[in-house]
């Protein structure tokens, strides 16, 4: 009989160990759950403001975008746009002739050619181009004084009218040589024109030759450059998104 009592009470406390441990393993698992739910809690109120955040930091860069695009100034509070502005410049191409896009076209095409052809043009060139047209015109003061009346400035002249005639000269001046004879036909006819007007007929001397022929060839440039500008133009070269 004592046996059976010390056996049963062996049974028991390990009975009441195992509860124990299934307990402690049950608050163990809670506490680890509980943990991992804060965890994951915390890890998606972090994701919620990156993601806030990252909205914000969009809207602000397309919030800058929108306003340098479309906006260049405000006079007296109220803004001038980009849009207003393509709109006025659509208003003097029109009334002007003058196309901006087709003359960007043009310029990248030039560009284009000068590296292709390995081309430059010098300050040297230009002085020397300018020196030569300030002779032509009668001297340095008298030049000057042509370009005023035209309401042209000298360094307006020596970038955009100047520099783009050297420029066609050394894309087409290879094959625009101008002969005598050429130069003889051109003083006859317009003598035979002062002629049939009855006006007195030009004396004409090696100077004024000389003027004749540089004239004359550069009407073989332009012609030169004008033919092979419309064949670009029309080509594949080009793609118009929109006119």
């Amino acid at each position: 009989m004592p046996r059976k009592k010390s056996t049963s009470r062996k049974k028991e406390t390990q009975a009441e160990n195992l509860s124990e441990l299934d307990s402690s393993e049950k608050n163990f698992s809670f506490f680890k759950n509980k943990k991992f739910l804060i965890r994951r809690k915390a890890l998606l109120i972090h994701r919620k403001f990156f993601v806030l955040g990252f909205l914000i930091l969009i809207l602000l860069v397309v919030f800058y975008f929108l306003y340098k695009v479309l906006v260049f100034a405000f006079v007296d509070g109220k803004p001038l746009t980009n849009i207003q502005y393509f709109q006025k410049l659509k208003s003097l191409e029109t009334q002007s002739g003058l196309n901006v896009r087709e003359q960007m076209i043009v310029e990248r095409i030039i560009e284009s050619e000068k590296q292709k052809q390995n081309i430059s043009i010098s300050d040297e060139d230009l002085n020397k181009a300018l020196a030569k047209e300030e002779e032509l015109g009668g001297g340095k003061e008298a030049f000057e004084q042509s370009l005023s009346i035209q309401g042209i400035d000298k360094d307006l002249f020596r970038e955009y009218i100047l520099k783009p005639q050297l420029l066609k000269e050394k894309l087409f001046g290879k094959d625009a040589a101008v002969s005598e004879k050429q130069v003889d036909d051109y003083i006859t006819s317009i003598q035979k024109q002062q002629e049939e007007a009855g006006q007195e007929v030009s004396e004409v001397d090696e100077k004024m030759k000389s003027q004749i022929r540089i004239s004359l060839r550069k009407q073989k440039i332009d012609q030169k450059y004008n033919d092979w500008l419309k064949q670009i133009l029309e080509s594949n070269r080009i793609i118009y998104l929109y006119k």
